[in-house]
């Protein structure tokens, strides 16, 4: 996993993988569309990884829409540029250099024989046109297989940016593919080796980013407090137990959106590591609530010691 800054006045960061996941819905992340857009494809800011200056000119953003909310040039099932890129591979085959040296061949051959046949009236032959292909050649293809479309889509668009390093932004897939073909999705994007940036309600494998008031909060997002949970710890700090809380934190800001968390005890599968995840929110701005049933006595005191020395 690694980070992008952008150099859009705000440092805005995102936590990347192969796989990136944006969980929620095209309006929730309009302002990240528009600033990826702007930076890979309009050149518009620099982009950083670490300190390091990445050349997005390298990159070759594609986006894919299943969403109203946003609608993008590359449409799904896009069978007008599925048919374009076809045919501009078509064009370098031998025999269709043949087809149009032989049609040249053949207007030659009509004028002779209506030379030959004496007509006052001459019969013609148009000059060989792209279009007279193009629209005799056909898609066919299984319309009840969403996933398949997509897949075809992401190939022949990869073939043709070939020289670049693809990033594909898919948005809101669920809207489109059904449960076992989202699963589909799920295996084919982690065995490629271009990047695939999706916006999503549903759960994919991959570096996981939540956006909550405006703030983007992923793994690393949370780094900053891990010194401080080592340092109010009512027990020795654990690196996977800790990793466990991170998770449930952003699931949990996730799920609850705007709203004020509920913190409890089922929330998470054990007492250690609800600690962790109550230390999390107590360390952060997010707005939560403490579900104080089947805590122990001693860690109800010392959740309500922390409380009082915060205010």
């Amino acid at each position: 996993m690694r980070e992008w800054i952008f150099d859009d006045g705000k440092s805005t960061t995102l936590l990347l993988d192969k796989v990136t996941v944006l969980k929620g819905s095209a309006n929730q992340w309009e302002n990240m569309i528009y600033l990826i857009k702007d930076t890979i494809s309009q050149n518009k800011y620099n982009l950083y990884e670490g300190n390091e200056k990445i050349n997005h000119k390298d990159y070759q953003l594609n986006i894919l829409s299943y969403s109203s909310s946003f609608i993008s040039e590359d449409v799904k099932n896009n069978n007008g540029s599925i048919m374009d890129s076809f045919f501009s591979y078509l064009e370098l085959s031998p025999f269709y250099k043949q087809l149009v040296e032989s049609w040249d061949e053949l207007q030659e051959e009509i004028y002779f024989l209506n030379e030959e046949l004496g007509y006052e009236d001459k019969i013609t032959l148009s000059d060989f046109k792209k279009q007279l292909i193009k629209k005799n050649l056909k898609i066919e293809s299984d319309k009840n297989d969403s996933f398949l479309q997509l897949k075809q889509q992401l190939r022949i668009t990869r073939k043709l940016n070939s020289s670049k390093r693809n990033i594909f932004l898919i948005i809101n897939p669920e809207l489109e593919l059904n449960l076992f073909e989202l699963e589909q999705l799920d295996k084919f994007m982690n065995l490629q080796t271009d990047y695939f940036i999706v916006i999503t309600s549903h759960v994919f494998r991959g570096s996981v980013n939540v956006i909550h008031d405006e703030k983007i909060i992923n793994s690393c997002s949370l780094l900053k407090y891990k010194s401080d949970i080592e340092d109010l710890l009512p027990f020795v700090f654990k690196e996977d137990i800790y990793n466990d809380a991170v998770n449930w934190y952003i699931e949990l800001v996730d799920k609850y959106d705007k709203k004020t968390i509920n913190l409890a005890l089922p929330s998470v599968d054990k007492l250690e590591t609800f600690i962790y995840l109550y230390l999390l929110f107590y360390l952060s701005d997010i707005s939560f609530s403490v579900d104080y049933k089947g805590i122990p006595p001693e860690y109800q005191s010392y959740i309500a010691s922390l409380q009082d020395n915060r205010l």
